[in-house]
């Protein structure tokens, strides 16, 4: 996609002046039986595997990067690692071997070519899957990958234990790059060209984290200019060099400006339907949804795999680019004014708004910008409501790209989750209670109730999920209306039967009244956070429980009522009881008003779920005439 200067690299070879590297920490292909032997991490004796070494080296004489990982299997548990990507260019070369230990020989695996399977990540980015042989509890794995090229990260934490690890940049005086630092684990080592880390502990994710990406100890670089007698070439500079990197490019600027004929029967026929006095709002909303039609295969892309967008058309499916480009093109023959958002997914890690990074961006949508208001879409999601956007893409800002300019875009999700639940029921004498539950879900409530039901065949085996989740559960009937239209509320009335609700003893009976709606466990466990947590949207939901009693039972004590609060009205919580003749009802209702939770706000926020949990514990207390 990207010109590259590789053809002239017998001339850089010869011009360039490097550094002498300093000795490598591991040999590739020679491992001891002490190391074999090894059945412990030193620095984390639960841990089921660790990284021994993992080591990097770039050449600037011949422009070229080695990487060599061996990896030691302590467990049975971590035998599964031996399946592993590796990333690196089109032209990389991979090795690998597998050592045992047996009969007190070291035994050597080699792996084999056809173990290795390449898939293109961007246009000049690619990983590659490695199915490692003969892997069990004991094992070291070796690993080596080469390529002609700069790298664009390096990771010195993964998710298990890293012993050693160590980066080398020879220097050369024709190559200039910028690197940019993530994570709260310090090296031991941190000059321009080289990088130790020692002893790293494994990272572990925590629940509402946008992406490890964005906390895991690496290292960043972009390449930002080649310079040599005779050659010239500069990168991702600045915005403007990268946007016009973009809108030169054969599968990105080259795409967007080719013919979009393939559309002509989809804009008439929009146009047909809203007549000749529709606004430009209207249209927007009805190219959002017509593109929809086009499924997604899941593949998340910067740019088309296709340079002709009426094959990918024609076959009804596409990668997230070639969709949110169609979009693109029907808008353009709507005469709308829109234009395509790079950015970087959720899980990719954020994209930093004043580093430019081409290796960073993944992601393509549309912006729509209509009576001077901006319309962010992505018609990827076929039950996303039109002006909200995948999670996946609510990722701090992206950046809108035109033929002349570029401008920061923030990437809202446009809805909030909100829920409204209520029940009527009834306690049997044997202690269980019968009734309805009526849901209501609005924006991104809505849209996860739908993907949870098209996950299923049909209705039934959507409740038999539910049954499957929660045994004490019976479902007698199901009505849901709207599931498949996303621009409405949706509404799910269910006939239940909730066994076992009462735990009696002699007269007394000891209820729970939040039925499905209990908070299990704190998804905050940890004791100090050192992450934001991010829940990517405002959230609320409504509870309203009431329980006709049983004649011979009446109410004898309640919980106090609660409201739980935290500092700015973040978020909020309130629980009610009422007791009036023999009918009991419980009003519970949970808001988090602000997406985003500094590391300093976290112990308010996991002592605002532990009030919560401990006051759902509660019981009310029932007494019966015997």
């Amino acid at each position: 996609m990207f010109k590259h200067f590789f053809v002239a690299l017998t001339f850089l070879t010869a011009l360039s002046t490097t550094l002498s590297a300093a000795k490598d920490p591991i040999r590739f292909g020679k491992v001891s039986k002490e190391e074999l032997k090894q059945n412990v991490c030193p620095i984390d004796s639960s841990a089921e595997a660790m990284v021994l070494c993992n080591y990097g080296e770039f050449r600037g004489d011949d422009f070229s990067f080695v990487q060599t990982r061996r990896l030691k299997i302590l467990k049975k548990d971590g035998t599964g690692r031996g399946d592993l990507f590796v990333y690196g260019a089109d032209n990389a070369n991979v090795r690998g071997f597998t050592f045992n230990l047996v009969d007190g020989k070291v035994e050597k695996t080699r792996l084999k070519n056809n173990s290795v399977f390449k898939e293109r990540i961007t246009s000049s980015r690619y990983r590659y899957r490695i199915a490692m042989p003969n892997v069990k509890e004991g094992s070291i794995v070796d690993v080596e990958i080469r390529y002609t090229g700069f790298p664009t990260n390096f990771y010195f934490q993964e998710d298990i234990p890293v012993i050693h690890s160590e980066l080398y940049i020879i220097p050369s005086q024709y190559i200039d790059f910028r690197q940019n630092f993530f994570g709260f684990e310090p090296l031991d080592q941190s000059k321009r060209n080289h990088y130790i880390a020692k002893n790293m502990p494994a990272f572990k994710e925590e629940p509402y984290m946008t992406s490890r990406e964005n906390y895991i100890t690496k290292v960043e670089f972009d390449l930002l200019k080649i310079s040599y007698p005779g050659y010239y070439e500069s990168f991702t500079t600045d915005w403007d060099a990268l946007r016009k990197t973009l809108m030169e490019a054969e599968y990105f600027g080259q795409i967007l400006r080719r013919g979009k004929g393939y559309l002509s029967d989809m804009a008439d026929e929009i146009n047909q339907k809203l007549g000749e006095d529709a606004s430009d709002l209207e249209k927007t909303k009805a190219a959002y949804d017509a593109i929809k039609k086009v499924k997604w295969n899941g593949d998340i892309d910067l740019t088309p795999d296709h340079n002709l967008l009426n094959t990918v058309f024609k076959d009804g499916t596409g990668n997230s680019a070639e969709i949110n480009f169609m979009l693109l093109h029907l808008l353009e023959k709507l005469d709308v004014s829109a234009n395509p958002v790079v950015m970087s997914t959720r899980r990719n890690g954020i994209m930093n708004p004043y580093f430019p990074s081409l290796e960073k961006l993944n992601y393509v949508i549309v912006c729509a910008t209509v009576d001077g208001k901006n319309y962010l879409m992505d018609p990827t999601e076929e039950l996303m409501p039109f002006g909200m956007l995948p999670q996946r893409c609510i990722n701090g800002s992206g950046r809108l790209v035109t033929e002349d300019k570029s401008a920061n875009i923030d990437l809202k999700p446009g809805g909030e989750d909100k829920t409204v639940v209520v029940y009527s029921l009834k306690m049997t004498p044997e202690g269980n209670l019968t009734g309805t539950r009526g849901f209501q879900g609005s924006e991104f409530s809505a849209f996860n109730f739908r993907k949870r039901y098209r996950n299923h065949n049909n209705k039934e085996d959507f409740v038999k999920s539910l049954k499957e989740n929660n045994p004490n559960l019976d479902v007698l009937s199901l009505d849901i209306k709207n599931i498949e239209d996303p621009d409405k509320r949706l509404t799910a009335n269910y006939e239940i039967n909730l066994k076992n609700q009462v735990a009696v003893m002699d007269t007394l009976g000891f209820l729970n009244p939040f039925c499905l709606e209990k908070i299990e466990d704190n998804p905050f466990k940890v004791k100090d956070r050192k992450y934001p947590v991010d829940f990517a949207y405002k959230r609320s939901k409504s509870v309203v429980v009431r329980i006709q009693l049983p004649e011979n039972a009446r109410v004898s004590e309640i919980p106090q009522p609660q409201k739980v609060t935290l500092p700015g009205n973040s978020a909020t919580a309130t629980i009610l009881y009422q007791a009036r003749q023999n009918v009991l009802t419980v009003q519970y209702q949970m808001q988090i008003n602000k997406t985003v939770f500094l590391p300093e706000e976290y112990p308010y926020l996991q002592k605002f779920y532990d009030e919560i949990i401990k006051k759902q514990e509660e019981p009310i207390v029932l007494t019966y005439n015997l």
